[in-house]
Formats: C-alpha cells, sequence, structure tokens
C-alpha cells in the first residue's frame, strides 16, 4: 500500500522537485509513525537532542556514523526534507527501489556522479544524509571514514552537521540477526553538534586532495572521541 501511494504522489501534474518534496515529507511521517510502533511495543526507545540545530536555514551535508540498520530511519523521521545517499541495492531493490527514486535518493555509487549527484542538491539549497563509513559500524568501533564525503565539503563549502549515533546495548549491529533480541530494551540515541564548515580543518592554501584528507580525519577523530561501541 505504502509503495501505491507514493506512486500516486509521483504521477500528480506538479513539477519533479515539488514531487521529490512531497515524497519525502510522506516517508518522514512514515518513519515517525514506524518509531512511534516500536516504541509503543516497547521493542527500542528512541532519542533526539538538538534536533532544533538541523533547522538551520540553507544547503548542508548531515554526517553521522552507523552502528544500526535503524540510523537512517531516526534522522529522517527528524527530517521533512533530505537527500539520502543509499545503497544500491535499495535502488534496485523490487519492493522499495521506486520509493527511493522517487523520493529523489543518491545511490551511493562510487566515482565523481555521487558527487556531482550531492553538490547539485547543495546548490539547490537542500540538506544530504551521508553515512562516511559507507556501511554500518563493527561492532567494536567506527569503521574507516571514506573521503568522498570530504570532497563534497570542500568543493561546496557548506555546512556539516555531526550527528553521534548510539545504541545501548547494542542491537541491529553489523553481523547481529534483526531477531537477536539484547538482555535488555535498547536505546538509540542521536545527538546532533552545533554545524561547522569544511574550512575548519584545513589551511586556506591547502591543495584540494590535501583538504580532503585533512576534513576526513578530523570528522573521524571527531566520531571516535564521541561515539560509544560495545
Amino acid at each position: 500500500m505504502g509503495t501505491v501511494g507514493y506512486g500516486v504522489l509521483w504521477l500528480l501534474p506538479v513539477p519533479t522537485a515539488t514531487k521529490t518534496g512531497l515524497i519525502q515529507k510522506a516517508v518522514h511521517y512514515a518513519f515517525r509513525l514506524f518509531l512511534w510502533f516500536v516504541e509503543t511495543c516497547k521493542g527500542m526507545e528512541f532519542r533526539f537532542e538538538g534536533a532544533d540545530l538541523l533547522e538551520h536555514p540553507g544547503a548542508g551535508l548531515i554526517i553521522a556514523n552507523h552502528p544500526t540498520l535503524l540510523d537512517v530511519v531516526v534522522l529522517i523521521s527528524r527530517l521533512p526534507q533530505a537527500d539520502c545517499i543509499v545503497k544500491r541495492e535499495l535502488w534496485n531493490h523490487v519492493f522499495l527501489g521506486a520509493i527511493v527514486r522517487s523520493a529523489g535518493y543518491i545511490s551511493n555509487d562510487d566515482g565523481p556522479e555521487l558527487t556531482e549527484a550531492a553538490m547539485r542538491r547543495l546548490e539547490a539549497g537542500r540538506k544530504v544524509i551521508i553515512f562516511p563509513e559507507g556501511t554500518r559500524s563493527l561492532p567494536e568501533g567506527l569503521r574507516p571514514f571514506t573521503k568522498g564525503f570530504a570532497h563534497i565539503a570542500v568543493r561546496s563549502h557548506c555546512l556539516l552537521w555531526p550527528v553521534v549515533m548510539t545504541c545501548r546495548p547494542s542491537a541491529l549491529t553489523k553481523g547481529m540477526s534483526v531477531f537477536a533480541v539484547p538482555a535488555r530494551r535498547a536505546r538509540l540515541s542521536a545527538v546532533v553538534s552545533s554545524p561547522v564548515r569544511a574550512e575548519d580543518y584545513y589551511e586556506g592554501q591547502d591543495p584540494v586532495p590535501v583538504a580532503v584528507r585533512k576534513v576526513a580525519a578530523a570528522l573521524q577523530r571527531y566520531f571516535e572521541e564521541k561515539a560509544v561501541y560495545a
């Protein structure tokens, strides 16, 4: 039924940008409802600190670590507009693919295509969610950050919102069955920090490759200091 509903929105006689905006808002409310249902059924708890910081007008990258399957659900539940970078498997998924594409999400294919797509969204004044690890974290901690987000940040000079995700006790992590239930109810929390800029982490005279490395390393250190794993 959900897929049909999003399909109906896509058929509306309005510009494509308006359609994707409506579909993203529909996904936002669907995710809020889903999280409410999970909490009501005592499945997990969800906490979001600093959500008001994301209300800052204008474009930006929302940078988050990725400990669980539900991280993107939690983030989008607080963002009526968010262009999310998603796995290619979801892009081609038999049930979810149409929704992912019609919402205007970006495939995480490697190379300049992803960077250019994200840049276009930022130039249009939009917010983009990206998980620099590329996939869920390891149970023991963060994976090395890929540099794609840093390329985008350095080239666009946009704001960056770091969001630290923590799940205690561990649940829905990499390698853990979705049916594995921890001994006590898990709490997934997201803590948003004040926005920063890529320029805060490199010198103006630095060549782009150097600036990219410095930004990626600085954000990796930030998350290593803030994120809590088992």
